[in-house]
């Protein structure tokens, strides 16, 4: 490579020596040409002599009429014969050039040819003073444009002698910059022969070392084989090659262990065949029979390839073949029977329930679109039932979930047992199972089945010696045509459900015409409320909530009303939880949050606004920055917000919606428990959180007057409230009644129809702040 950069340099080098030469040369023919043309550059002696001519004529014509002057005819005519030489020498050459690229230029010398052309048949009497006048006159003119001529012919033969002396400036540089870089390119030439020469010698050593490093990797692959059998020993897979011709070449102590073969049937070059051949009757040689069967036809082929070989021994092995390029081939063996176990284990969990060993909701899709597909190519019938416990949640609240878990594995055992083997049963929620039963030629007694399964689960339990009862709810849909899909059974038997459900539970019901009408009401409801908030059809009213002592208004509660385009106002109750399904309470809840905010900052410092909140925003994720962003936007003071929660919050993921009030109540804002009172666990919500008010359901007040049972449970409410420095709130007070009685019992605040119905902010009278019951309620 040295010597070869050396040659290219040195080609190089004298290719940039003939180059400069050739250039230096033609520099120099050129620049003897123009300085041939300066030698020879007429323009200014032409235009100078022309004018001294012209001068001297003038002086001789003036001179001939003056007395004894000394001039005569012939000198003047001398001097105009010489003077039309000079002339006639500016239209030859270059100064012909010069004159006829000046226009200037070309009109003086054309005027003056006239001139003279006029004044020579005057000259042979130049004598008189008359002619000598007139000669004067037309000869005088001329002596100042000739003389501006040569004035610039002289400027353009000076710029001419510049140029040709920085043309031969440059040349000088060019040339010493050619000689520079030859001077330098020949002391590289020299360098690299000298570095050439250390090469050669430093080649030497390497060979020496070479010979050396020859030795030391012979020992070393001495080292490599020993690490090499080493590796194929302790190789958790069998491995073995063949050559071209079928030979055993390589293997290992694993590959004879897993197929049974003796130290003396494993030398080298024994044919494959004779190998299977001579493998005893154990069930570990006859594995290598069966595999050796499929690679017969690999090998045959000279193709690779993966496959699995179930084994009469039980054994699952993963074979890779592999072709090699000179005709051979190399097998590897792995015993993969654990791991096809664990992969058939993973297969059962994601198609079954891991507590009660049930279908899944995967496996239960996958059988319906089956046997779906059956009924229509068949005509057969077919039904899916869906089945939820009644109290189930009570016992999983009051008993714990490990107990809740049980009972569910004895409702698994229960449903299994009373329905037909190759029906499927399954478990798709936590209480929640469906019942696909697969078709048959003949209609099957439904009303029998659900009845049955109903007085089944419905028979006592005992949960560590604790006798439990539940009850059990079905919804049934049938297969009825070709139009239905799964889906559709779906929806039919889960609105069968809910009709079960209302109807008073532990009982069953089929699917109705009707029920698909409520779904598709449902459908239109649902696509009418996602419109709703941005056609500005929703709106937010407030109802007054009462100091019970001043009987004065301390706050008021935001509460959402939709105005349909067609239907006109729909109650809450029907379109929040339609809300709340369809994942768009979450949007609904920070607009009113927004407007609660926006309208109760118009009002006095001391007016309260209340806002209630779903589960749902508490699973989002952003419902401190949701708080945060309506208090920033609005202005309103952040202890003027109160946040009404129920207990179901709660019950979702209590240590996640704990640290959420926690961050809330950091801000400020007030927290309420709602409703409190119908749940399991208030009082133990009241020691998790410190809540500023808690608020007594209208179910309790609206009661209050003709169930003695109830009003002992307000009072110790509202005792309970007063001993903990909590505000009490008592909804749905309705009569003076009730009114007065909460206040005798020292409620701290009451809301109600009594003092108002929720109206728009544009209804509430002003000054809020002063309203008083009578007069708001008059309102």
């Amino acid at each position: 490579m040295a010597m070869r950069l050396v040659q290219l340099l040195l080609a190089v080098t004298v290719g940039c020596f003939v180059l400069a030469t050739a250039y230096i040369s033609n520099l120099i023919v050129e620049r003897q040409q123009a300085l041939r043309q300066v030698a020879s550059y007429n323009t200014t002696w032409a235009v100078s002599q022309a004018l001294v001519e012209f001068t001297r004529l003038q002086q001789r014509v003036a001179a001939i009429a003056v007395p004894g002057s000394g001039v005569d005819g012939d000198e003047v005519m001398l001097r105009f014969d010489i003077l039309l030489n000079r002339v006639n020498i500016l239209k030859q050459g270059e100064a012909a050039e010069f004159i006829e690229k000046n226009s200037h230029a070309r009109r003086i010398v054309q005027r003056l040819e006239e001139v003279l052309a006029s004044v020579e048949p005057l000259l042979p009497r130049a004598d008189e003073p008359v002619i000598a006048r007139q000669l004067d006159r037309l000869l005088y003119p001329f002596e100042t444009e000739l003389a501006s001529l040569a004035s610039f012919a002289t400027q353009l033969g000076a710029e001419r002698v510049a140029q040709d002396q920085k043309a031969l400036l440059r040349l000088h540089y060019v040339f010493t910059g050619l000689a520079a870089g030859l001077i330098v390119c020949g002391v590289a030439l020299i360098l690299l022969l000298v570095w050439n020469n250390r090469l050669l010698g430093r080649a030497h050593d390497d060979l020496h070392d070479l010979a050396d490093d020859l030795r030391a990797t012979s020992a070393a692959l001495q080292t490599q084989n020993r690490r090499f059998r080493a590796a194929l020993s302790n190789m958790s897979q069998g491995l073995c090659m063949f050559d071209a011709k079928g030979h055993l070449v390589v293997w290992n102590e694993r590959f004879g262990a897993m197929f049974g073969l003796s130290y003396a049937a494993l030398q080298p070059g024994v044919p494959l065949d004779k190998l299977v051949s001579g493998a005893g009757e154990a069930d570990s040689s006859a594995a290598l029979r069966q595999i050796y069967f499929q690679q017969h036809e690999l090998i045959h082929d000279h193709r690779s390839s993966v496959f699995v070989q179930e084994c009469f021994d039980g054994r699952s092995l993963s074979v890779t073949h592999a072709a090699l390029g000179d005709g051979g081939w190399i097998a590897t063996y792995e015993d993969i029977t654990d791991l096809r176990r664990v992969e058939h284990q993973i297969v059962h969990m994601a198609h079954f329930d891991s507590l009660t060993d049930l279908a899944n909701r995967v496996l239960f899709g996958e059988k319906l679109d089956q046997a779906l597909s059956r009924a229509r190519q068949n005509q057969s019938f077919l039904a899916i039932m869906c089945l939820d416990l009644d109290r189930f949640k009570d016992v999983n609240d009051t008993l714990g979930h490990q107990r809740g878990d049980e009972l569910l594995k004895c409702v698994a055992d229960r449903l299994r047992c009373n329905v037909r083997e190759k029906d499927l049963v399954a478990r798709v929620g936590g209480d929640e199972f469906t019942l696909l039963l697969l078709p048959s030629d003949e209609p099957r007694d439904l009303d029998a089945i659900a009845s049955r399964l109903i007085e089944a689960v419905s028979a006592p339990y005992e949960i560590d010696g604790q006798e439990v009862l539940i009850g059990l709810s079905i919804g049934i849909a049938e297969f009825k045509g070709n139009s239905e899909d799964a889906d559709v059974l779906l929806k039919q038997a889960d609105l069968a459900l809910y009709e079960a459900k209302t109807s008073g539970k532990r009982t069953f019901c089929f699917f109705e015409p009707q029920m698909d009408d409520q779904l598709q009401a449902r459908k239109g409801l649902e696509a009418d409320l996602r419109k709703a908030l941005p056609n500005n059809e929703l709106d937010v009213f407030y109802q007054p909530v009462m100091n019970a002592a001043r009987e004065e208004i301390c706050g008021f509660e935001a509460l959402v009303r939709w105005c349909h385009p067609i239907r006109g106002m729909i109650p809450p109750d029907e379109f929040i939880p339609v809300a709340e399904d369809i994942g768009l309470i979450v949007d609904l809840g920070e607009w009113v949050l927004r407007q609660a905010c926006e309208q109760a900052i118009r009002w006095p410092a001391d007016i309260r606004i209340a806002v209630n909140l779903s589960p749902a925003q508490f699973r989002s994720q952003a419902l401190v920055q949701a708080v945060v962003n309506a208090l920033a936007a609005s202005g309103l003071s952040a202890d003027r917000l109160e946040l009404e929660i129920t207990e179901s919050v709660l019950l979702e993921d209590s240590e996640h919606t704990l640290t959420i009030l926690h961050q809330l109540r950091e801000l400020g804002v007030r927290v309420a428990l709602d409703d409190f009172g119908t749940g399991y666990s208030s009082l133990s919500y009241l020691r998790s959180f410190p809540f500023d008010k808690i608020k007594i359901d209208q179910s309790f007040i609206r009661d209050m007057s003709d169930n003695s049972d109830h009003l002992p449970i307000v009072e110790l409410v509202i005792a309970l409230g007063r001993d903990l420095g909590l505000t009490t709130t008592a909804e749905g007070v309705e009569t003076e009644d009730q009114f007065r009685k909460l206040q005798a019992l020292g409620c701290t605040e009451v809301q109600g129809y009594f003092f108002g119905r929720p109206k728009p902010a544009s209804e509430i009278p002003l000054p809020v702040g002063k309203a008083k019951r009578r007069g708001l309620t008059a309102a």
